[in-house]
């Protein structure tokens, strides 16, 4: 398996494949999920009006029995009210109200108390249909036992003055059987109510005839009273015993008890719940004209059937489209992309140095034209560039050889014949440098400078050498201060038109009478270090104020001033260029002039010139900490 993944790791074409394969998948499955969705709500809504058309043809044949009841009911009581005064003839126009209608099982005529004196209290006279033999059957229904003015379908019509069906209820010591009742009042001339006929119906042929409405394998129908009782169930304990009411609160199931609320409300419509094993159902529900409503229920399963079908059709589909697409892709895309592979061997040779590599033959005028194009062109330019660089890699040996020796003459050119007292170091920024120092020892005097040519690199070192040997040659001739700064200006301003210029530091101590004479052309103010005035103090360090002059190259004949102080025996004079204050770490923070006055402080106690001439050096550079040094740095310490 891991070879597997590494294989499509490595291979263009695989992984590519792989790509269009995912969107292409996902776009499938999108669209699989959008027309899932679709076609489950299309049909089901299909479906939910194909179950209400069914539904209605149900409930319109369920009208038409009632109807019938209706009319037929209706009809004979006016025969009756037109007979009251013969109580015998009661029994005839019950027997004729069941044989004129086939929906009706049983009738009576009830009166009310005493109608009749001969009668009493109780008079019905009662005539139904056997079931076995089809006889009409008759007897008085009226007694103790039997006080039907305490039933519903006596109390209600009674009361409202007004026809209507009763609740379903088992009929005992009457029918014997589950029905339902319309009842009729009847009214005599002065509209009082003497009597109430009624006609019977049984449910167990409305439930068979609403049993036979089933859309779906596992749908069923239920028949719901007034008050949402069960009529008709499938389960059979809860006819005439629970409510659509009494099994959502069983349940917890609100949507069953909006159901109750939309039955008793006579509406019409549909709904979702779940039933009793937590299966999605839809109810489709109508009302009857008698109050009842007819409810199919549909197991969204069974409604849903053939979505899934057309769905598991579609995603076999889709396998077999995503399978011959992965080949097509990986035969295309390998075809072609197949010069990428010989342009790699070609890439690889070009990369050892073959720049003559045979490149792959590109017929089409597409994106690999280009490539081929591109990689010719890097090949004649790689050659070009070869060979050219030989040429400047040449150039620029001979140049870096040529400036280490400039270096290392530069360096033997500043004097090295240090003594105990005095001690000096020069890096330059560059190969070779703009820095100078010099020093020499006459008639028991020290006379020593230091300088710093402006600019870098070859220029300033040039300039460098002449001011240095200037130095030497003027120094040795017994001048002041004074004299040999303004003889080493006139030598280096002659001619000077590229206009570099010298900064400069020179002076000379005499230790018979401590007096140090200087002459400052411009430079950076030098540090004395006096030793403590009592044992135990502490060293004073200063910055040698000096008066301001012209820096040397760029003016002949100009009138420098010296100048003299006398320093205290045991002091130590540092000398530097601007390369020391001017270093920078990498937060472009520099040295800077009071950072060297605090090391000065702590520098008198540093044994030897040359150990506090290393230990600024290294003080500087660790403040650097790695960055770059973007100036020529040269040191010079003298104790006196």
């Amino acid at each position: 398996m891991n070879n597997i993944f590494k294989s499509i790791r490595k291979s263009f074409s695989a992984r590519l494949t792989i790509f269009i394969l995912t969107v292409t998948a996902l776009l499938f499955i999108a669209a699989i999920c959008i027309m899932a969705f679709s076609s489950r709500k299309l049909i089901q809504q299909e479906a939910s009006r194909g179950a209400e058309n069914i539904l209605k043809a149900t409930v319109s044949n369920i009208e038409e029995t009632i109807t019938s009841v209706e009319s037929s009911t209706l009809s004979t009581a006016w025969m009756v009210n037109e007979n009251k005064d013969n109580p015998g003839y009661m029994y005839t126009m019950t027997k004729q109200l069941i044989a004129s209608n086939p929906y009706i099982i049983g009738s009576t005529v009830a009166f009310r108390p005493n109608f009749y004196e001969q009668y009493g209290e109780y008079y019905a006279p009662y005539s139904y249909k056997d079931e076995e033999t089809g006889k009409i059957i008759s007897f008085q229904m009226g007694n103790e036992d039997y006080d039907y003015h305490t039933m519903e379908w006596y109390q209600l019509p009674y009361l409202l003055k007004r026809s209507g069906w009763s609740e379903p209820y088992y009929d005992e010591g009457g029918g014997e059987q589950i029905m339902t009742t319309f009842s009729v009042p009847l009214q005599d001339e002065n509209g009082e109510i003497f009597a109430v006929m009624t006609a019977d119906i049984s449910l167990k042929n409305l439930t068979e005839q609403v049993a036979q409405t089933k859309p779906y394998p596992n749908a069923y129908t239920i028949l719901v009273s007034n008050n949402a009782s069960y009529i008709s169930h499938p389960i059979g304990e809860r006819i005439l015993n629970e409510t659509i009411f009494s099994n959502a609160l069983e349940l917890g199931d609100t949507t069953l008890m909006s159901l109750a609320y939309k039955i008793v409300g006579k509406e019409t419509g549909d709904i979702e719940f779940l039933d009793e094993t937590g299966e999605k159902s839809l109810a489709i529900f109508h009302p009857i004209s008698n109050g009842w409503s007819v409810v199919l229920v549909c197991p969204l399963k069974d409604v849903l059937e053939k979505t899934l079908e057309m769905n598991l059709i579609l995603v076999l589909v889709l396998l077999f489209g995503l399978i011959l697409l992965a080949l097509l892709c990986w035969l295309t895309i390998r075809r072609l992309t197949r010069p990428l592979s010989e342009f790699c061997d070609s890439a690889n040779n070009i990369a050892q140095g073959n720049f003559n590599s045979s490149l792959p033959r590109i017929k089409s005028h597409d994106e690999m034209r280009k490539l081929h194009d591109s990689f010719a062109h890097m090949q004649r330019s790689l050659t070009s560039y070869i060979n050219e660089l030989k040429t400047t890699t040449s150039a620029k040996e001979r140049i870096d050889s040529e400036l280490n020796i400039a270096r290392n003459i530069q360096l033997n050119m500043v004097s090295t014949d240090f003594r105990e007292n005095l001690y000096a170091t020069l890096h330059p920024a560059k190969e070779v440098g703009g820095d100078l120092y010099d020093f020499n020892f006459t008639d028991g005097k020290i006379k020593f400078a230091i300088g710093d040519v402006s600019g870098k690199g070859v220029p300033a070192a040039l300039f460098m050498a002449i001011t240095r040997s200037s130095f030497m040659f003027v120094g040795g001739l017994g001048l002041t201060v004074q004299q040999i700064i303004e003889r080493i200006n006139n030598t280096i301003s002659r001619g000077n038109k590229q206009m570099l210029f010298v900064t400069m530091f020179a002076a000379m101590y005499n230790p018979k009478d401590h007096i140090l004479s200087y002459c400052n052309a411009g430079h950076n103010p030098i540090v004395i270090i006096e030793p403590p005035k009592e044992e135990g103090g502490e060293a004073h360090a200063f910055y040698l104020k000096a008066k301001p002059n012209l820096v040397l190259g760029l003016m002949e004949d100009f009138k420098y001033e010296g100048e003299e102080i006398e320093i205290a025996p045991g002091s130590r004079i540092i000398l530097y260029t601007d390369g020391v204050t001017e270093a920078e770490n990498a937060t472009k923070e520099q040295y800077g002039e009071e950072r060297l006055l605090e090391f000065a402080r702590k520098a008198f106690n540093i044994p030897t010139a040359k150990e506090c001439t290393e230990a600024l050096l290294a003080d500087v550079q660790a403040f650097a900490n790695g960055n770059p040094q973007n100036d020529d740095i040269t040191i010079l310490t003298v104790d006196v």
